[in-house]
């Protein structure tokens, strides 16, 4: 295909932030319409897919590092000092808070806790940002395989999880579609997984994708990147 954009492979990490976002924006507009059980709804989903974003971030044992530990083996310990681990423990801690908010079904109790756990996430989006963007910029100028880290460090410590096509994938480019903010998101996600993926892998994982995308948006982004041509 002539006119395919290239592939920006650690978009699956970067993207995945702007999941983040956009789930944060669509539990926001639950409290303000003081709507606790859409808020708890939306949680579910919102804190299943955060599971997975989180395991490739942080690794798993006997699977891959995650990034962290790999912008660590690479830039000198560059993720322990700028304390994106530490990020992590904060996040737990105001996650239970936000927990103990919604078993009361306050929803006066769950905005409060809601505000700190977002500020916290958001902030913490960027922080990772301003470490994670320089050091994948540098790797692909030195040359290295940035699909092969992908594959045997990061995405693999939880791609084979039963729920990673629903919960996962689907979630995401459902979100990156609606809050797109002008920017291809949802197709350089796509294109992102489509690329470190196998052939029984993608054709395990194209029906959630098209599952969680509009009609026109699927085939606008099967054209350009050619998604089914690549199922066997």
């Amino acid at each position: 295909m002539a006119n395919t954009p290239r592939p920006q492979v650690f978009a699956v990490m970067r993207n995945g932030h702007e999941v983040i976002r956009g789930m944060s924006k669509d539990l926001r507009e639950t409290l303000e319409n003081n709507d606790a059980k859409a808020f708890i709804d939306t949680w579910k989903v919102f804190s299943a897919w955060l599971s997975y974003h989180a395991k490739m971030e942080d690794g798993v044992e006997g699977k891959g590092m995650g990034m962290f530990a790999l912008l660590d083996a690479k830039f000198d310990k560059i993720a322990e000092k700028n304390k994106l681990r530490n990020a992590h423990d904060e996040l737990h801690a105001v996650e239970h808070k936000l927990s103990e908010a919604m078993k009361s079904g306050d929803v006066e109790q769950i905005k409060a806790a809601w505000e700190k756990f977002s500020q916290v996430n958001l902030d913490h989006l960027k922080e990772e940002e301003n470490v994670m963007m320089p050091c994948v910029q540098k790797m692909a100028k030195a040359g290295e395989n940035l699909v092969e880290h992908l594959q045997t460090q990061i995405c693999n410590t939880c791609w084979d999880e039963d729920g990673f096509g629903a919960e996962f994938l689907t979630t995401g480019v459902r979100v990156l579609e609606k809050h797109h903010e002008g920017m291809p998101r949802a197709r350089v996600w796509i294109h992102a997984i489509q690329t470190i993926a196998n052939d029984e892998q993608w054709k395990k994982w194209l029906p959630a994708i098209k599952e969680g995308l509009s009609d026109k948006m699927f085939q606008e982004i099967d054209e350009l990147i050619g998604m089914t041509s690549k199922v066997k």
